[in-house]
């Protein structure tokens, strides 16, 4: 495999989120909450192959980028008021 080759077949978080249309802090939230695969980790870099993408796509149905959950906004800890 030649050096472009393996640079086209994984992709950044900012590639990623294009290729969903979401905003790279909506792609990272769902990472955390197990509906996108985890990244590989090469050094210091977080990369997502697109073959794990491609069978993501194939296995789970993807969120819909314009849906609302209001669960995300809940915040787990109660403020107390002065």
């Amino acid at each position: 495999m030649s050096e472009k080759e393996l640079a086209v077949s994984f992709l950044t978080a900012e590639q990623c989120a294009q290729r969903y249309a979401i905003s790279l802090r909506h792609f990272y939230s769902l990472i955390e909450r197990g509906l996108m695969p985890k990244p590989l980790k090469l050094g210091n870099c977080s990369r997502w192959s697109i073959r794990s993408l491609e069978e993501f796509e194939t296995n789970k149905k993807i969120p819909q980028t314009n849906s609302f959950d209001p669960a995300m906004f809940l915040r787990s800890k109660k403020r107390k008021r002065i």
